[in-house]
Order: structure tokens, then C-alpha cells, then sequence
């Protein structure tokens, strides 16, 4: 199973965009944002939405990849 950092850094070069894009399009703070991929902090339900929805993912699969940390 892929961590979800290495899902975040497969969408950003498949999209040919960048991580601070992401964040922005995302509408999350930047180091707020880099907390949650270590898992220092939790996604709220609706960050978790919107990230997976970008990622193509399930909420589930999204869920297991933050344990993968």
C-alpha cells in the first residue's frame, strides 16, 4: 500500500503540477498541509473529501494510506 505522500507526489508528476499548487487548489495552508501528510495532525472529514476527490481515491483508501505512514 502507498503512503499518502507517495500518492501526493504521483499526482503532482502525472499532473505535471507542484505540491504548493495542490495546496492552493486544496485550500490548505502549507505547513498545516505538510503536518497532515507526516501525520502529525488529522485530515478533518472535509479535507479528507476534497483530497481524495483529487487524487481519485476512496475515502477509505485515503484512510489507509494515512496509516501506511
Amino acid at each position: 500500500m502507498k503512503t499518502i505522500q507517495q500518492a501526493v507526489t504521483d499526482y503532482v508528476s502525472e499532473n505535471n503540477t507542484t505540491k504548493d499548487a495542490l495546496i492552493e487548489e486544496l485550500g490548505f495552508g502549507r505547513s498545516a498541509f505538510f503536518m497532515k501528510m507526516r501525520g502529525e495532525t488529522e485530515l478533518t472529514i472535509s479535507e479528507a473529501y476534497r483530497l481524495s476527490r483529487k487524487l481519485g481515491c476512496t475515502m477509505d483508501e485515503l484512510y489507509a494510506m494515512t496509516k501506511a505512514v
